[in-house]
């Protein structure tokens, strides 16, 4: 994962609290991204059928 974020082995501990801190940090980002693209499909939908809903709101 150093490789790919350019940044050496011991700067990547670096920058999170502790050992879980990049894996749930990553969670976390995927589940974000997830919600975004959810709410993105959910308002092109509503934008199709005209109706309005606030289900991931």
């Amino acid at each position: 994962m150093a490789k790919e974020t350019k940044v050496g082995n011991g700067g990547l501990p670096h920058h999170f609290p502790n050992k879980t801190g990049l894996p749930d940090g990553l969670f976390m980002r995927e589940m974000y991204m997830l919600r975004q693209d959810m709410l993105a499909s959910q308002q092109k939908d509503l934008a199709v059928s005209g109706r309005r809903a606030s289900v991931l709101a």
